[in-house]
């Protein structure tokens, strides 16, 4: 069975249980810079190690509230626009920067970069969520080659 993670037309990766294999579609192996991405196959048991990091920063502007008001409104009415005014403001206007995931062999480093300029979090979830579960891919992958050894 193969697993696909796409993250955009340059950076991918599939997993083939049966073949054991990772393909790997990405802009940055060995920390040089390919602008159409380029493809490689490892085996699972090549995979020496993986990491992900990501940089989430503050941007220290808080909400008014406005939005929130807003959408109390049409929930619930002129006591809805209070409520969600409320609940809005002070909030801060949280972005990540960057967000990486590196797959290292003996050899190679590849780097799958969804996220490289500055992102709201609530919009770069979808990407955040889809890296986390091919980290977990990366977990169980990591499982199985250890039994077989």
């Amino acid at each position: 069975m193969k697993e696909r993670f796409i993250f955009s037309e340059a950076s991918f990766l599939v997993f083939d249980d049966s073949a054991k294999t990772l393909t790997i579609r990405t802009q940055y192996a060995n920390d040089k810079f390919s602008f159409l991405g380029r493809k490689y196959t490892i085996n699972y048991h090549d995979i020496v190690k993986y990491e992900m990091a990501s940089d989430a920063v503050n941007t220290g502007e808080t909400s008014s509230g406005a939005l929130g008001a807003t959408v109390g409104t049409v929930i619930l009415g002129p006591a809805g626009a209070i409520i969600g005014g409320l609940l809005k403001r002070g909030q801060s206007k949280e972005k990540i920067s960057e967000l990486t995931l590196k797959i290292y062999t003996e050899q190679d480093t590849f780097s799958i970069r969804p996220i490289i300029t500055p992102t709201k979090i609530a919009k770069a979830q979808p990407l955040i969520q889809k890296l986390d579960s091919a980290v977990k891919k990366l977990d169980e992958i990591g499982a199985i080659d250890a039994e077989t050894k």
